[in-house]
């Protein structure tokens, strides 16, 4: 018998108690008919509400700070999202795919949103301390990584590792008139032979943290983020694929990204973090 999931949406929380100090979290995931994705928050939930129907969600019975998601119907294409509300003040944006096999199953959010799933051990300062340092210094350790298109440019800088988790710098050129809304931008491992056919056979890597992006790029203007990514390793017969979406728009920008580039990452040895 199936597990039946109640949706829960609690609109009687205190609004006046959620002020512009209080941080809003964005967090990517994907979710599974088949499987249940467990989302630990840092405090009890007092509001939920959802994107759409393709997906399901309901605290978990006897506590008050984990939600269970799943996907209500197979293989939904558009990606969809639901928001969460805590005690403490803190809003929660979750954007949501499908994915049979989602790539986490069981997700603990920290108040600096750093997402553990106890794959490594480095504490939410220290990665904080590493993608400051590594915007900071703005080395230009990679100069074949990148893509260029309709006055739009992307390039990976640098890919540092540290404890299994990866640390990729990122630029965006805007060369043209024209401001470039960021849609989304996205991390997956694709088979190498069906990248020029399809795009359905992906995993798709979510971040642990994003640092300095922007949702939009000015016209004529340069904007850096480092991303931190979970410990995967590639095979010689995938890829690995950076992907920035503009929104409602046209100009769409793919890197793809060698194993041996990840393989042979940088240590933080240099990097002086303070």
């Amino acid at each position: 018998m199936k597990t039946v999931f109640i949706i829960i949406f609690l609109f009687s929380f205190n609004y006046s108690g959620f002020t512009q100090q209080d941080s809003i979290k964005k967090i990517e995931m994907e979710v599974s008919h088949v499987k249940t994705v467990h989302v630990i928050f840092s405090s009890a939930i007092t509001y939920v509400d959802l994107g759409s129907s393709d997906i399901i969600a309901a605290k978990a019975p006897g506590v008050e700070n984990i939600l269970r998601v799943k996907s209500a119907v197979e293989n939904f294409t558009e990606a969809t999202n639901f928001t969460v509300i805590t005690e403490d003040g803190n809003f929660y944006s979750f954007v949501v795919r499908y994915n049979s096999k989602p790539n986490r199953l069981n997700i603990l959010l920290r108040d600096d949103n750093i997402l553990v799933e106890g794959e490594h051990d480095v504490s939410p300062a220290v990665v904080d301390k590493i993608t400051r340092a590594i915007y900071k210094n703005n080395q230009n350790d990679i100069k074949y990584l990148g893509c260029k298109r309709y006055a739009m440019q992307m390039l990976v800088k640098s890919i540092f590792v540290y404890k299994g988790l990866f640390f990729v710098h990122i630029v965006i050129k805007n060369n043209s008139n024209i401001p470039f809304d960021v849609e989304y931008i996205r991390f997956m491992i694709q088979e190498r032979r069906l990248i020029k056919r399809t795009a359905r056979q992906e995993i798709q890597v979510n971040t642990v943290k994003a640092f300095n992006e922007q949702r939009t790029i000015e016209e004529n203007s340069i904007a850096r983020a480092v991303y931190v990514l979970p410990k995967f390793t590639i095979s010689s017969d995938k890829i690995f694929i950076v992907q920035l979406i503009e929104k409602g728009g046209a100009r769409n920008l793919t890197i793809q990204i060698e194993s041996e580039d990840f393989y042979n990452a940088k240590t933080i040895e240099n990097l002086k973090l303070r």
